[in-house]
């Protein structure tokens, strides 16, 4: 015998193989999404929480797509108005993926953060492979409550100043070439000096000084709600 078309489960199929893009209305669902994913989705967070969906000038403004299945929003991709890409889109079917490469048509793309086998997944999808990009590596994610951390005896932390920027240029030079982020030593000098002018400016940026001498620098790089990501480690 035939059967008739179910109209709840055709919507619920066509629903779990779309992406829209963010609105406004959607950030309290999305940052609840987010949260359940924090670790690989803190430029997600951070992003959503300084600049909202519509921000589409200042280099960390992200432009969101989203994707719901039956329960809510199960994935969010995103891309910054600065090239770089993001992902958090567990047990995606690959229908969606294709959909999102497709909707980055002319979008400039300088990089793609997010867990590591969905950044796998959304280089094959684009096309790309590792012998494409710069650097492509995982990198082992840490967390702590910071109750449970431990400074230094007799070392302080504080803002990198104007004062700094000289020795942070200095460093930034040694971490890009070491960190195989670029081989061209001039290159490294012109991105580490606008990025020593960034650190003396922003605030983000913290030195731990042990007996009156820097020693050590690490940029808090993304915040979210009471959470924040530390990265660029140089010793």
């Amino acid at each position: 015998g035939g059967g008739r078309a179910d109209p709840v489960a055709d919507a619920v199929g066509r629903l779990d193989m779309t992406l829209r893009e963010a609105l406004p209305e959607d950030i309290p669902a999305m940052a609840a999404f987010l949260m359940r994913h924090a670790e690989t989705s803190m430029f997600l967070m951070s992003n959503l929480a300084d600049h909202g969906t519509d921000e589409r000038v200042h280099p960390h403004g992200t432009r969101y797509w989203l994707h719901h299945g039956a329960a809510g929003i199960a994935a969010i991709f995103g891309a910054t108005n600065g090239g770089f890409l993001m992902v958090q889109a567990p047990d995606l079917p690959g229908a969606v993926w294709s959909e999102w490469a497709r909707a980055l048509a002319g979008h400039m793309m300088r990089g793609i953060t997010g867990d590591d086998i969905q950044v796998r997944r959304a280089l094959a999808v684009l096309g790309l492979k590792a012998g494409d990009v710069a650097s492509n590596h995982a990198e082992p994610l840490y967390r702590l409550d910071l109750d449970r951390l431990d400074a230094p005896e007799g070392a302080i932390m504080r803002a990198a100043g104007e004062a700094d920027r000289e020795m942070l240029t200095g460093w930034y030079v040694d971490y890009l070439i070491d960190t195989g982020l670029t081989r061209d030593r001039a290159r490294a000098g012109e991105e580490a000096a606008a990025r020593a002018l960034a650190a003396s400016r922003g605030g983000a940026e913290r030195l731990l000084v042990e007996d009156g001498r820097p020693v050590a620098a690490a940029s808090i790089n993304a915040r979210a709600g009471d959470m924040v990501q530390v990265g660029g480690v140089f010793v």
